[in-house]
């Protein structure tokens, strides 16, 4: 054994705990935000089917968003107070799509990378003697902490974009 295997078993050892924490705690996260979105999804829906029942008199409550998109749709454009409501309420509603994609990808590319880099320190045990050896580890340790320290940084500027509206 090299003298070096050491120091590669605990930066290893250590580099698959941090993703492990980095995966369970921003990933929670993550997963608090897509629920978040969802329920304000819910909440901007609600608001476009009491929008579109008021200015159509039809019962829209309960109906799928796709419907009630349709029925506006098909209503005459008036200057009325409902219609302009009715359709802000639809903008909003369809915000939300582009959000939760964002965020769900986020929180995808975070899982992955953290579990990758937790697989590939678990091979990695089982090479530490060559590891050590291996001029380039150096470069791929340098490579793997600054992406791993950049990915929930970037996670975090996905989630918290357009917060303060």
């Amino acid at each position: 054994m090299s003298d070096q295997s050491p120091t590669v078993l605990y930066v290893l050892t250590t580099l698959a705990q941090s993703c492990a924490a980095l995966a369970a705690f921003v990933g929670a996260i993550g997963v608090f935000r897509v629920q978040m979105l969802r329920e304000q999804r819910i909440d901007a829906e609600r608001e476009f089917q009491e929008w579109t029942h008021r200015l159509t008199n039809t019962d829209m409550l309960g109906l799928p968003f796709e419907e009630v998109r349709r029925a506006l749709a098909d209503y005459p454009r008036t200057i009325s107070l409902y219609f302009k409501k009715a359709t802000d309420a639809q903008s909003k509603c369809e915000a939300f799509v582009p959000l939760l994609h964002r965020t769900r990808l986020a929180l995808l590319v975070l899982e992955a990378w953290n579990l990758a880099i937790i697989g590939v320190a678990l091979i990695g045990f089982n090479y530490v003697p060559a590891l050590a050896r291996a001029p380039w580890f150096s470069c791929a340790l340098v490579v793997v902490a600054v992406v791993t320290a950049l990915v929930p940084f970037g996670c975090v500027i996905v989630w918290t974009r357009g917060v303060e509206k």
